[in-house]
């Protein structure tokens, strides 16, 4: 494999944010910081016996070079320029070598030392600048071998022990050449593939990406026309058939959310944001939403906070709830009998020795400890929980259900926030999980969530709908229709810009993805047309919820962001301020 395209793929690699230079820079200098003190401290040990063995001249020669790799290694902590510093060195050891040949060294074997530059200079500089250094290098030697054929007095051996040092070197040279060759084509067919398989798992990820975008614009249809003929009069037997249609439809969503967060986690595109949470709260409404799930199954769910635990703390909210669903879930899950309890208490980093807390925050954490009476889980099986589509018995996943992502994810998003996952158990003794989080105590801010119940139940409003799929422009319309709104649709970007600077609408929900023109670039268009003093109001509509999607969408001008199945609750949310003239930016 050549260099070129070694280069070209880690050219490419480094344009998608994979390669950390510095890191790696930092590194190398680290190992040669490392390499060349160990070289000083040989060469003093060496200038001392050279000393007792009354070898002045020698140790006069040395010592410059010595003083000359200590102001190197301060000048590389400095300016970090390593391959200058390699250089220098390399260049020192030349001529240290060199000399102490010319000189005679301890026991006067100094050409003994010969054979050793080839080996260092391949090592440092690799086998393009390697090469050079090994030919003057063998050169200078040669040279010394010339001299005392000519009669020239310029080294204290016999003319026998210099053909062997000239030999040993040249061979040496070889033999250290053929295998720097072979290692070098070695290490970059394997950066080849190091980097096809991470462009792989990145086209892997993208792939899960968009066809998860592709499946959730569907069943926004179905969960939509579930809603709608859940809100029709019918029998116990069809409104049966809808409920079960409406958790099937839950279900796959949240499967297909799964495989969107293990598909950014790999790509590195989840985002954590930090804001003040009302921990409490956050708390109740974790219990309130999986209360009515236990009641069913005849189980106790309770909560408890320690005291001391501050009210307002900063976390990232949607992933620490998510965490906390996956985990309280799965323990409600796999327990038939008995009680699931949730604990928030004060830990120090000495009660989590395994992992240390970044960030700068110091030991102190937030230990949540979800505890449970279920059917527990091996001992040998402990690790595999936190898998990738893995569970603790196969046959969990028959009995149970789950796509044996939910814990894995959190585990990585735990991790991204600077914390742990972890778990004890054991069969029929129930589990005991442990997520310790940084904790950081924030002011307390006002709650600005909206209160749907003191939003208005009907809007007068005229509504520009921007959709392609016939289905979702049913669904969206009937429930726009339902909160006596007037409705008008088109199926592309270009009659959306057209109909949107008629002047007649009061909104416009534009899907993202639409023939001709896509969502963005007719809203671009729309307000590259329109007068400051008419703002219309845009609200994004889209089955893309892939990290980034919504701050583009405000770039390119809109107002909200509002992502598929479509929700009525958060439908009015975002009327709401439409209807008062009050454009709502996010």
């Amino acid at each position: 494999m050549s260099s070129q395209k070694v280069a070209a793929e880690m050219q490419r690699s480094e344009l998608n944010g994979e390669m950390t230079s510095n890191e790696r820079l930092a590194h190398r200098i680290r190992l040669f910081e490392g390499m060349v003190f160990l070289g000083c401290l040989t060469v003093s040990l060496l200038n001392v016996a050279h000393y007792l063995e009354g070898l002045h001249f020698l140790v006069a020669f040395q010592l410059p070079l010595l003083l000359i790799n200590i102001a190197n290694l301060l000048l590389l902590r400095y300016h970090q320029k390593l391959e200058l510093a390699i250089n220098v060195m390399l260049g020192t050891v030349f001529l240290v070598l060199i000399g102490t040949a010319m000189i005679g060294g301890i026991a006067n074997t100094g050409v003994l030392w010969l054979p050793i530059f080839p080996i260092l200079a391949f090592l440092l500089v690799g086998k393009g600048g390697g090469v050079y250094w090994v030919i003057s290098y063998n050169i200078a030697v040669l040279s010394l071998f010339i001299g005392e054929l000519t009669g020239f007095d310029v080294t204290p051996y016999s003319v026998d022990f210099v053909v062997n040092a000239m030999v040993s070197t040249l061979v040496m040279s070889l033999i250290v050449y053929i295998y720097e060759n072979q290692r070098q084509r070695l290490v970059d067919d394997l950066e080849v593939e190091r980097i096809r398989a991470e462009e792989a798992n990145r086209a892997k990820s993208q792939f899960l990406a968009n066809m998860s975008h592709e499946i959730r614009t569907p069943m926004n249809g179905i969960i939509g026309l579930t809603n709608i003929m859940m809100r029709d009069d019918l029998s116990s037997e069809s409104r049966r058939h809808a409920e079960l249609i409406q958790v099937a439809s839950e279900g796959l969503m949240g499967l297909i959310d799964d495989i969107l967060d293990i598909s950014k986690i790999e790509a590195h595109r989840i985002d954590i944001s930090y804001q003040a949470v009302e921990l409490p709260k956050l708390i109740e409404e974790l219990v309130g939403l999986l209360k009515p799930e236990a009641d069913a199954k005849g189980i106790k769910l309770e909560s408890q906070l320690a005291d001391g635990i501050p009210e307002w703390v900063m976390f990232d909210p949607l992933r620490l709830r998510q965490i906390l669903l996956n985990i309280v879930g799965n323990s409600i899950k796999f327990t038939h009998k008995g009680e699931v309890s949730i604990t928030v208490e004060k830990s120090n980093l000495r009660d989590n020795p395994e992992r240390e807390v970044i960030g700068g925050w110091g030991g102190t954490q937030l230990h949540f400890t979800v505890r449970d009476s279920g059917i527990g889980i091996p001992a040998e099986k402990i690790d595999s929980v936190f898998e990738q589509f893995s569970q603790a018995d196969n046959t969990l996943s028959r009995e149970y259900g789950g796509s044996g992502l939910g814990l894995a994810i959190s585990r990585e998003l735990a991790e991204m926030m600077g914390g742990r996952l972890s778990v004890e158990s054991g069969v029929g003794e129930g589990s005991i999980f442990h997520l310790y989080l940084p904790m950081i105590e924030a002011d307390r801010v006002i709650n600005k969530t909206i209160d749907i119940s003191q939003l208005p139940e009907q809007f007068d409003l005229n509504v520009l709908v921007a959709e392609d799929d016939h289905i979702n422009q049913f669904v969206i319309t009937r429930f726009l229709h339902d909160l006596g709104c007037t409705v008008e649709c088109v199926n592309n970007g270009e009659k959306a810009v057209e109909a949107a600077n008629s002047g007649k609408y009061d909104l416009v929900l534009m899907d993202l993805h639409m023939p001709l023109m896509d969502g963005r670039q007719a809203t671009k268009r729309i307000r590259a047309a329109e007068k400051s003093s008419q703002r219309l109001p845009i609200i994004a509509l889209t089955a893309n919820v892939i990290s980034g999607e919504r701050e583009a969408c405000l770039e390119a001008g809109m107002d909200d962001f509002i992502v598929k199945p479509l929700q009525p609750e958060r439908l009015r949310e975002a009327l709401a301020p439409c209807q008062k003239n009050d454009v709502k930016l996010l």
